[in-house]
């Protein structure tokens, strides 16, 4: 009986390692989905589509894996908006609840489904066959195969029986079931304790720990990074508290092996002798994972991020094959009699490490609380309009019909601008996308959050003082979709802001106020979790990771990736009516990006060739689709009752030239037409979100810069914008190509704008030069007698920089000379 028990055991781990490789290979198997044939005479209409309730358990079905079957033809998923037009052989999910889901579809055959003698198939797969579960499972069970078969290999005796005939490896298994003691130890006389073995595995992994986080810590700090402003005894601090949470995961991992080791070792002797060395060995095939790819980006220009299928099966080989044999070698090393002089020397550096680090991490504790001010909760959340904040990378006013372009490049904006209030003057506060948004969300300047462009980060109170977190604070459900590293809320470290970040639940949030003084340590943590993840992710084909610059680079990328943003937001709306909770989304798109246009409609580049840069017909192309875009979210709000609850601004981070002094649009649609009109007075983008707040009746907190445009505002005030030195865009990441640029007083800051009505003054922090002149096409200009002189502008401008912690030249002033432009 025991003996058809081990073999039962055996056929159980055999079959279910082979169904999980069959989901690796082809999760869309039909064998993984429960099939429903459509009952055609229940269909309702739903616009031009039509709708089927399927009755189903959604706590045991997924909804995101349902596809629909027209006979043997997949329907393609679709934008809900789109199917309901009746696009043709499309459908969406409409609606989901617990017991049921509400689908719509359009037939790819003409006629009615009912009539045109098809069949229409539902797919959908039990939520137990999770293919990222079932991968990892695995991978697991992949692991252990190979360790049996290795650990049998390296025995004669056993090498021997496993190869004289195929049922070998059953009576090797049943051999080791039925053994009581660890097989071919390196010393048959003496055995090591086995609390010894766990106290060896447990100093091995501390050791990996804090040596896996020095190299990512050393790769990091060697290359310009949010660590550059900081000094050498926080880059410490950093490395040790990280060392420390790296080696309580993995100590974590241990103890849970050592639970296992109780229940499996009487049954498998040798589950002790290797499973206590997994956490270690694995760590250890992860940093030589990142190493061999630190290298090959470094010589090659090339690494797994890059990598074709092929490629990344062969890196997903060798980390298999480097876990094992670490753990083959660990095993062995521990279980050899060392000597109390080895031991000691280990458990020293292990302990010394782990005594820093804790002392470190006491010292840096703070409960302070770093939103001060912010808003509470408030009642009546529900009565809140929702708020989106739409943008489109790089869009001109002067392209745009509703600034009184000759072209109609945008026939619905231009008739939204006649029920909603619209800057006439509006200007960026940033060059890039990165500093743009970050002030707009912030409402402050990127000198006063010291932040214009990755690597560097939001720190301090910057990262908690935002828009988003005083809406989120007061029950407001947030979003962000843009792109990844470039438009990337996550990237430049806003903390408690968003809810969802590019489609994704948020997981760089630090929710507790006493994690705050560790926000660097935690941001550095995220980071290199973050690196290691894509690229395990990667190389065994669970997530397709792509190259951050391709998303801006290549149109067949970011032009996708517009649309399901789009989804995105219509998929959250719908969440939060259901819920009953105000939406603040605050959504990228780039289809306007340039230097090259890849217009999805042909209007005015139709029958011409794109054959140098910034062609005017192919961007005003790109500009008529972002209107068709903006027509199909403002249908959508209003197909669903919320468009008059809605607060709906359009804008854009900076314009196609990345020129601050070029005009871009500022257009606000509040509620019901509210507060329409036009504003000739100069505004800026950091002042919308005093806007907003100022709609709400919420009282505006002094650390933000702008102003209300609700309220009369100074025509006279300064518009301040930054730029950085032209960055490198690497395959990897994005570096700054000199060193210089990094250094004080100025980091990466290299030139600042400042306009003041009809003037602008440009001011190259690189070489102390200013050059001014007028903005074209200016409307209602201010009178010249009240503008500040050159050298009023300068010295105001030295003060600004002072008060924000910049230390000026003591010639500074001296060495600028003005020049008219």
């Amino acid at each position: 009986m025991k003996r058809q028990l081990q073999i039962s055991l055996g056929m159980i781990y055999l079959v279910v390692l082979i169904g999980s490789f069959i989901l690796f290979l082809k999760p869309d198997a039909s064998a993984f989905f429960k099939k429903y044939q459509i009952n055609l005479h229940n269909l309702s209409r739903d616009g031009e589509a039509y709708a089927y309730k399927l009755l189903i358990n959604v706590n045991r079905y997924n909804p995101d894996t349902l596809i629909i079957y027209e006979d043997q033809d997949r329907l393609a998923g679709a934008w809900s908006p789109y199917v309901r037009i009746g696009g043709s052989g499309t459908f969406a999910i409409s609606s989901v609840d617990i017991d049921q889901i509400t689908v719509m579809f359009n037939p790819s055959s003409p006629g009615n489904p009912a009539t045109n003698g098809h069949a229409y198939y539902i797919y959908i797969r039990p939520t137990i066959i999770s293919k990222d579960l079932w991968r990892l499972i695995f991978l697991l069970l992949l692991y252990g195969f190979i360790i049996f078969v290795c650990s049998n290999l390296a025995n004669p005796r056993k090498r021997e029986i496993l190869v004289k005939s195929p049922a070998g490896m059953v009576e090797l298994w049943i051999n080791l079931l039925n053994h009581t003691d660890i097989d071919n130890w390196p010393s048959k006389n003496k055995v090591v304790a086995p609390y010894l073995l766990v106290t060896r595995a447990a100093i091995n992994t501390v050791l990996i720990g804090f040596f896996y986080v020095f190299m990512e810590w050393l790769f990091i700090v060697t290359k310009p990074s949010f660590l550059n402003s900081i000094g050498w005894l926080g880059k410490v601090k950093v490395f040790f508290i990280n060392g420390l949470a790296v080696s309580l995961i993995l100590l974590l991992g241990l103890s849970m092996i050592f639970i296992l080791d109780i229940f499996i070792t009487p049954i498998i002797p040798s589950f002790r002798k290797y499973a206590l060395h997994f956490p270690s060995s694995l760590m250890a095939a992860c940093l030589c994972l990142l190493l061999i790819d630190n290298f090959t980006y470094t010589i090659f220009n090339f690494g797994i991020i890059d990598s074709n299928t092929p490629v990344s099966l062969i890196y997903g080989f060798g980390f298999f094959t480097g876990t094992i044999l670490f753990t083959l070698k660990l095993s062995t090393t521990a279980n050899k009699i060392s000597s109390k002089r080895s031991i000691k020397i280990k458990s020293f550096i292990a302990g010394g490490l782990a005594i820093t680090a804790l002392v470190t991490t006491g010292f840096s504790f703070d409960w302070k609380n770093p939103a001060d001010g912010q808003i509470s909760r408030t009642l009546g959340i529900e009565n809140f309009p929702n708020i989106i904040i739409l943008s489109t990378d790089g869009l001109d006013a002067a392209n745009m019909s509703a600034y009184g372009y000759k072209r109609d490049t945008t026939p619905f904006i231009r008739e939204l601008t006649k029920t909603s209030l619209v800057s006439q003057n509006n200007f960026t506060n940033a060059s890039y996308s990165p500093g743009s948004e970050t002030a707009i969300l912030t409402s402050k300047l990127a000198i006063t959050t010291h932040f214009l462009y990755p690597p560097d980060i939001l720190q301090g109170k910057n990262a908690y003082e935002h828009l988003p977190g005083i809406l989120k604070n007061i029950g407001y459900r947030t979003i962000s979709l843009g792109v990844k590293y470039y438009v990337d809320v996550s990237a430049f470290n806003f903390q408690n802001a968003f809810d969802i970040v590019n489609c994704k639940d948020n997981p760089y949030t630090i929710p507790s106020d006493a994690l705050y003084s560790f926000e660097k340590e935690i941001y550095f943590f995220n980071s290199i979790s973050e690196r290691i993840f894509n690229r395990v992710n990667r190389i065994f084909l669970i997530v397709d990771i792509q190259n951050p610059h391709k998303l801006v680079s290549q149109p067949e990328y970011y032009l996708l990736q517009d649309q399901h943003r789009i989804a995105c937001f219509r998929d959250e709306l719908d969440n939060t009516i259901r819920n009953g909770k105000p939406l603040f989304a605050h959504m990228h798109l780039m289809g306007t990006h340039g230097d090259y246009y890849y217009p999805s409609t042909r209007v005015f580049s139709e029958g011409k060739t794109q054959d140098k840069r910034l062609m005017v017909d192919f961007y005003d192309d790109t500009i008529l689709v972002f209107d068709n875009q903006v027509q199909q979210i403002v249908q959508y709000l209003t197909d669903v009752g919320q468009f008059e609850n809605t607060i709906f601004i359009l804008y854009t981070d900076h314009s196609k030239n990345y020129d601050t002094r070029d005009r871009i649009p500022l257009i606000i649609h509040f509620p019901n037409g509210d507060h329409k009109g036009i504003i000739s007075s100069n505004t800026q983008n950091i002042d919308i979100a005093p806007t907003i707040l100022d709609y709400l009746n919420i009282e505006q907190p002094s650390w933000m810069e702008g102003n209300s445009l609700l309220q009369n505002i100074d025509p006279y005030r300064l518009i301040i914008s930054a730029e950085s030195q032209k960055v490198d865009f690497g395959s990897q990441t994005i570096t700054y190509p000199p060193t210089d640029v990094q250094l004080p007083p100025f980091y990466q800051f290299s030139k600042l704008t400042i306009i003041q009505c009809q003037t602008w003054y440009l001011f190259n922090l690189r070489n102390n030069t200013t050059s001014n002149g007028m903005l074209p096409n200016y409307q209602c200009p201010c009178s010249t007698g009240l503008l500040d002189t050159p050298e009023e502008i300068q010295e105001k401008l030295a003060e600004l920089l002072m008060q924000r912690n910049f230390k000026l030249p003591e010639n500074w002033k001296i060495n600028f000379s003005i020049s008219t432009d």
